[in-house]
This record gives C-alpha cells, structure tokens and sequence, in this order.
C-alpha cells in the first residue's frame, strides 16, 4: 500500500510482523556512550513511531547497542527473548557473532583512520 511504502522510504529496515511494523536500529557507539546513543535514536525515530501508529499499524521501535569493543547492551538480549524462538546455544552463539564482528569492523576503521582510501 502507498502508506507502507511511505514507511519503508523513511526507516528502509522496516519489517512487516503479523501486522505490525518493527523498526531496529543498531547503533555502534564507544562503550561508555551506549545509553545515550539510545536515547538519541529513540528520539529520532519518535515521530516516525507516532505516524505510524496515527496510520492505524502497531509498531515497536527496538534500538539495538553494541559497544565499540564488544559490550552488548541489555537491548539485543531483550530483543532476542520477546521475538526469537532461539533462547539458548543459538543466542548465545549470535552474541559472540555479533561481538565479533563489531570488534573487528571497529579495529579496520580505527586502523584506516588516517588512511585516503579504504581498500
């Protein structure tokens, strides 16, 4: 429909959830800057929360933190526990994947710092 594309020009990662609209938001900030890098993107998305509910849909913003080195915030395991079926080894293994990758995307920006090109 014209409004659900509307939504997806506007927050692309929308995703269609038994009716209801899920936009996440994953944010890779210094570690000691993760509550307020949530809060920041909380209040970006607030409008477009409100527009959405104001269009008659359900919608649930999720801002998803993962450190700089690593730390994972409370948010991707809350996130897990209310919309995955996968609550044990599984998550335990996509915790320790995503880590893993953020420390080393984090580690090739850090070290091109003061590079001209990126390859």
């Amino acid at each position: 429909s014209k409004g659900s594309n509307h939504f997806r020009s506007v927050c692309p990662y929308v995703s269609i959830y038994v009716c209801m609209y899920v936009c996440m938001e994953l944010i890779v900030p210094f570690d000691e800057l993760m509550t307020a890098a949530a809060h920041r993107k909380s209040t970006k998305y607030r409008d477009l929360v409100y527009n959405i509910r104001d269009a008659g849909y359900r919608v649930s913003l999720v801002t998803v933190e993962v450190g700089s080195r690593g730390l994972i915030s409370d948010s991707l395991f809350t996130f897990i526990n209310d919309w995955s079926s996968n609550k044990g080894h599984e998550s335990s293994s996509l915790f320790d994947s995503v880590r893993r990758k953020v420390i080393c995307s984090s580690y090739a920006i850090w070290s091109r710092r003061n590079s001209d090109s990126w390859f």
